[in-house]
């Protein structure tokens, strides 16, 4: 049981991380050589692209603290 939470909770993390970086992108890709370009283009206002920033945070917040039970299930024995 404890080889399935690390390794879920690795896949949580890598998740996570990869959606951390699309939102990142997002970002960047709104500075332009003039500046900033304020607003958005249409494939950028659906929920998906407003919230994959914190949802990949969130996902690593729970991929840590699987992996800390983890660790504190070890010491416990």
């Amino acid at each position: 049981m404890r080889k399935f939470i690390t390794v879920f909770a690795l896949c949580l993390g890598i998740a996570g991380a990869f959606l951390g970086y699309l939102s990142g992108v997002r970002v960047e890709s709104r500075f332009t050589s003039d500046g900033v370009a304020m607003g958005y283009g249409s494939e950028y206002m659906t929920w998906f692209w407003r919230y994959c920033g914190q949802i990949g945070f969130i996902l690593i917040a729970i991929a840590f603290a699987l992996e800390l039970l983890v660790v504190i299930g070890n010491h416990r024995r």
